[in-house]
């Protein structure tokens, strides 16, 4: 038996079990109560009744991908109830006390009304027929850091007395989780569930379909949830404001002060500088003006200096896939917003900036390169938008080989066959991620969530502490993994460190 089919028996068992050890317990030569009898007979009927009913909802559900799941519809606090009511009628027949004989054959009798009910009326397409459910994450398009919000809209749900309707809305990697829940007052209506999510994250994000489905109102039953579409969002990285940028240049020719050259006798050169106030207007540079986006004027003794290319790229040659923790989500944005930063001020200061990256497609990662405007960086935040962990396409695909500078931004630097002639920008992850989060303590008198949270229960908080002890192994291991060599080996590269908040960073040159 796989584990899908003994966690589904388990589940189905409440539902059958307890008549048949009630009704063997209760020893009727031993006790006067006919009132137990007659309980005892009326149960075994309503266990009857509502376990034909939900088998006739299964055989009519037969087209569906599971229509066997029907059967699961006792929920914890069922399940619990079921087996408390059986212990209370087994305890009442030995202790010869019919009083515990009728609480328990009352629990259960409450519990097969409210699946009959549920049968009758939750079960079906029958409440779905015409209806609408939409989905949106509000803006659909933003900035990272913008806070959205998530909109469902509901429309023509027939939602039976005594039931409620439950929404379930997570949104992926966000993290975040919208639940909602209305009674049968808004039965066939409009309705409309907001709920704020918090700050967006970058990237292209797509929620997964979410569930809905009915409850009674004591929580006792659930209805087989039915699915929403998926809905998607589109997150693009707020890049980083870059102190430093411009040593990238040096003095090779590409910064405001040229680079010594020799030169004839007749020949003449110019030295430019920012334009100050009191200027001779005849000297502005018109073409240098337009490329560093200032107004420069031009001086004796200079030779006038060429525009820059640069070829920026993003190092995302890493697996990452079977990591549970947060560390690599982190460290990825913090090297799109650093990245991005870069290029946007080289291109303030006058450079061609060729972003590039490894972006996801329908075989596998392909190398993307985009031109970076200052004034219309759409295409480049698009980039920056799909950029993810892929250990497909390594680093030197990336290179080119048209003579321009080409500038590294990474993680992990290394050591490259064909590419000895890079600049390294390194964004430690130490310094750009946060840790994750603790386990709980226990506390032996007060729960950390609101009363009756499943939260609560003992196997949750148990699973719980266990996806922790697995974030922070695979966070242990993540930090291995973009560790980085002796730090005098890479003397000459740059080092990128947050600048008071993450929503800027300053470059320090490795001695």
């Amino acid at each position: 038996m796989t584990r899908k089919r003994f966690r589904r028996a388990l589940h189905i068992a409440p539902l059958v079990l307890p008549p048949i050890i009630s009704t063997i317990a209760i020893d009727p030569t031993r006790m006067d109560s006919g009132f137990v009898h007659l309980g005892l007979s009326v149960l075994a009927a309503l266990a009857t009744g509502t376990v034909g009913a939900l088998l006739l909802r299964c055989i009519s559900d037969r087209r569906s991908d599971d229509p066997w799941q029907g059967l699961e519809v006792l929920t914890a606090t069922g399940r619990s109830t079921m087996w408390a009511s059986t212990a209370a009628i087994v305890l009442g027949s030995y202790v010869q006390w019919a009083s515990l004989d009728v609480l328990g054959l009352l629990g259960m009798g409450i519990v097969y009304l409210t699946v009959g009910w549920m049968a009758y009326a939750g079960h079906g397409e029958g409440p779905w027929l015409g209806a609408e459910v939409k989905r949106e994450i509000v803006p659909a398009s933003s900035v990272e850091g913008d806070e959205l919000r998530d909109e469902i809209r509901i429309r023509g749900v027939a939602i039976a007395p005594g039931l409620r309707l439950f929404v379930s809305a997570p949104t992926c990697d966000h993290g975040a989780v919208s639940r909602h829940a209305v009674g049968s007052e808004a039965s066939r209506a409009a309705i409309r569930f907001d709920s704020e999510i918090g700050e967006g994250r970058r990237g292209d994000h797509v929620a997964a379909p979410f569930p809905l489905w009915f409850s009674d109102v004591l929580g006792l039953t659930r209805s087989p949830a039915v699915y929403g579409r998926p809905t998607p969002w589109t997150v693009m990285p707020r890049p980083a404001k870059v102190d430093g940028a411009r040593a990238l240049l040096g003095d090779g020719g590409d910064d405001t002060r040229s680079r010594a050259t020799e030169r004839f006798p007749t020949e003449g050169s110019f030295r430019i500088r920012e334009y100050a106030a009191g200027d001779d207007a005849r000297r502005i540079h018109w073409v240098r003006s337009l490329q560093a986006n200032r107004l420069v004027v031009r001086l004796p003794d200079e030779v006038p200096i060429g525009e820059p290319t640069v070829r920026l790229l993003l190092d995302t040659h890493l697996a990452t896939e079977p990591l549970t923790c947060r560390g690599h989500h982190e460290l990825l944005d913090a090297l799109v917003r650093t990245w991005l930063g870069i290029g946007t001020a080289l291109a303030d200061a006058g450079a061609r900036v060729t972003v590039v990256a490894a972006m996801p497609a329908g075989d596998g990662p392909v190398v993307a390169a985009r031109p970076l405007y200052v004034r219309a960086p759409r295409e480049a935040l698009q980039l920056g938008a799909r950029a993810c962990w892929q250990p497909t396409v390594p680093l030197e695909a990336l290179a080119s080989t048209d003579g321009a500078r080409q500038i590294v931004v990474s993680s992990r630097p290394r050591m490259i066959d064909g590419m000895p002639d890079v600049t390294w920008i390194i964004v430690p992850e130490m310094i750009w991620t946060t840790p994750e989060e603790l386990p709980r303590a226990p506390e032996l008198l007060t729960h950390a969530f609101p009363f009756g949270a499943p939260e609560n229960r003992r196997g949750h908080r148990r699973r719980t502490r266990a996806q922790l002890e697995t974030k922070w192994r695979d966070r242990m291991m993540f930090g291995q993994l973009v560790s980085w060599p002796e730090w005098s080996q890479w003397s000459g590269a740059y080092v990128a460190r947050p600048d008071g908040d993450r929503g800027s960073a300053v470059l320090q040159e490795v001695p």
